[in-house]
């Protein structure tokens, strides 16, 4: 099991890596947009962008979450292939789809999104990108499922730069306003798609499985109600804060997610990049159980911790990162949003069960009851108490999500959890958090940092103390000793 844990902690740095630098080029360009763009059109391009990311969680037909179920299915390699030829046909079809159906309708879409149709052709242009995109992840997930995880990251860190230095370029010296991301996304992700094609040509098979096909189809159209439900989620709030506040508080709440989000990037989004495919490919091995029950208290104990920090690092460096004082609002809702986001993050491990049994329609049916919560908890609370009845609505519904799915799941693999350590450590984390807050009301930098220093260390003691056992503690002694 130890190397088991182990192989997961090497991939997930490389993968970390990778991660950081796929999305990472939107956190580096936000001194650029928050510089260059008002709160308005900021909330503008958020609304964009969610499009894209709703669109693409349709259309994408839920393959590539289907790919490393069904590749796992055979041990001959042509077999595997086969699926992949096959993924590869479907998710082809889906991209040209949604971009045809965006195109005839993009001036209808833009009236129902922002009651103009002046922004048809950027909704146009960025279903195109998003097609691009999840043709790619598609490419990446095979690629993780051979363990190419040094080519990922480094296609990834390619793929940072080119974005962000094409974005800034267009935005700064072209002057091209909202079109400078969405052009830039485009080259990006259409030269990476090719880079893709060719590296892994040697896969590809001139073959159609219609069994395989109809397989993956019925396990990616819950895959594929469950993305769509989670988006709605995500697009909900907006909604409601753009008809019960104003566009501009749209961006700043937009810009505030963004920050809180970055614990998915660092952690969230890599470890799922490894786990996923390791836990189908390990659910009938010895210690299997075990394994999962480690890994679930490791993921709370090191989340909790590194969410604070992260929110720390937000809240002392946000008015350095944020350059339109405007924005600057944003940073408070950073650490719950942080927080929430991690809790719901665990559903990649409490949803097993489901995804052993192809059990994926308890998944959908979980986020669309998230779905009708969370729409009925924005329309009172944003109503009521405003931007911060969202940042509520969003945590809220991201702690029932997982318990959800582990009720549904455990039916079918269930593996003992310290819920007491892992309570523990969110609570205590909380307390962290709304401490954090704090830090946007403090003016000196110097009294930032130590306000910043005294809470992780403390953190850092008290997760020490309460949440290792006397035998971790030891090897945590041993380690120090032999490094003196």
């Amino acid at each position: 099991m130890l190397d088991k844990i182990k192989q997961i902690g090497l991939h997930g740095v490389i993968y970390a890596i990778g991660s950081i630098a796929q999305s990472a080029v939107s956190f580096f360009l936000i001194p650029v947009f928050t510089k260059h763009f008002t709160t308005e059109i900021f909330g503008t391009f958020s609304f964009i962008d969610l499009f894209s990311l709703v669109i693409g969680s349709v259309f994408y037909l839920g393959i590539t979450s289907a790919l490393p179920r069904s590749y796992f299915d055979y041990e001959c390699s042509e077999k595997r292939k086969g699926v992949f030829s096959t993924g590869f046909s479907l998710i082809v079809m889906g991209a040209f789809a949604q971009v045809l159906l965006v195109y005839l309708f993009k001036s209808t879409l833009s009236l129902l999104i922002f009651k103009t149709p002046e922004y048809g052709e950027h909704l146009f242009y960025i279903s195109i990108s998003s097609a691009l995109n999840f043709l790619n992840q598609y490419f990446y997930s095979f690629a993780r499922l051979l363990r190419k995880s040094i080519q990922v990251s480094l296609l990834s860190i390619f793929g940072m730069i080119l974005n962000f230095s094409t974005t800034y370029y267009l935005l700064v010296y072209k002057d091209i306003g909202l079109w400078a991301p969405i052009y830039s996304r485009l080259g990006t992700f259409l030269l990476i798609l090719v880079f893709f094609i060719f590296i892994y040509r040697e896969h590809f098979r001139i073959i159609f499985d219609k069994t395989e096909a109809k397989l993956m189809l019925k396990y990616g159209f819950p895959t594929v109600l469950s993305s769509l439900a989670g988006m709605s989620i995500d697009w909900s709030d907006r909604f409601f804060i753009n008809e019960f506040l104003t566009i501009s508080d749209v961006g700043i709440y937009s810009l505030g997610y963004k920050l809180g989000s970055v614990i998915n990037i660092v952690l969230i989004a890599p470890f799922i990049q490894i786990w996923n495919p390791m836990m189908v490919e390990y659910r009938k091995k010895e210690g299997v159980k075990e394994l999962f029950s480690t890994i679930t208290l490791s993921y709370f104990i090191l989340g909790t911790y590194l969410c604070t920090a992260l929110s720390a690092f937000i809240m002392l460096a946000g008015p350095y990162i944020v350059k339109g004082g405007s924005f600057l609002p944003a940073l408070k809702f950073a650490p719950i949003i942080g927080l929430g986001i991690l809790i719901n993050g665990s559903v990649n491990i409490f949803c097993a069960g489901l995804i052993f049994e192809r059990k994926v329609g308890y998944i959908a049916k979980s986020y669309n009851i998230l779905c009708i919560i969370n729409i009925a908890l924005n329309f009172f609370l944003v109503r009521n108490f405003g931007v911060w009845g969202a940042v509520g609505s969003s945590v809220l519904t991201y702690c029932i999500g997982p318990a959800m799915i582990w009720h549904y799941g455990k039916r079918y693999f269930s593996f003992n959890i310290d819920w007491k350590k892992i309570i523990t450590a969110l609570g205590l984390s909380g307390l962290a958090n709304l401490a954090l807050i704090n830090l946007y009301n403090i003016q000196s930098l110097k009294e930032s940092v130590i306000f910043f220093t005294l809470i992780l260390v403390g953190l850092g003691a008290t997760f020490f103390i309460f949440l290792l056992s006397k035998n971790e503690k030891d090897k945590v002694f041993k380690f120090i000793k032999s490094k003196i």
